[in-house]
């Protein structure tokens, strides 16, 4: 009996802290209120702060790319990028605040930010050298917190 209780109290929980409501950052400038959209079922949500080491703009070219080496060690991160079929994130490029919104599941998510004409930043790990590869499944809202990039002069 304990035991089915805890299994029926792990799953409520589960589902109740699954299905929170979408994020809003609040505004402490007196600008308008940031929404995140919640996820589908079938498609999650990925969301955060991105700014420039210097805190300039990194401006609105924010991209969700795939690293296709993300699971072999052996090769070095290999990022496909494409203008046309890349989701395209929605910013607020005042505040930093970003969104992609309906996500496919995948493993091998990078962010990329077009810092000028043919130049690609990608969102790294600590290290400043890896890229920060993203994973989620159907229904997840992830927030990546506030990311700092190294934009070209």
């Amino acid at each position: 009996m304990k035991k089915a209780l805890l299994v029926f109290l792990f799953l409520f929980l589960a589902f109740a802290f699954g299905c929170s409501p979408a994020q809003t950052p609040a505004p402490d400038d007196g600008q308008q209120a940031w929404s995140v959209p919640s996820p589908s079922e079938d498609s999650a949500v990925i969301y955060g702060e991105i700014h420039s080491s210097t805190n300039a703009p990194v401006g609105d070219m924010v991209f969700l790319s795939e690293d296709l080496a993300f699971d072999n060690d052996e090769l070095p991160p290999t990022i496909s990028f494409s203008y046309q079929y890349s989701p395209r994130a929605i910013v607020d490029t005042t505040r930093g605040y970003f969104y992609f919104e309906n996500v496919e599941p995948g493993e091998n998510y990078v962010i990329t930010v077009l810092g000028g004409p043919g130049e690609f930043v990608f969102v790294t790990e600590d290290d400043g050298k890896t890229p920060l590869t993203i994973s989620v499944k159907g229904g997840d809202s992830i927030d990546l917190g506030e990311l700092f990039i190294e934009m070209p002069d």
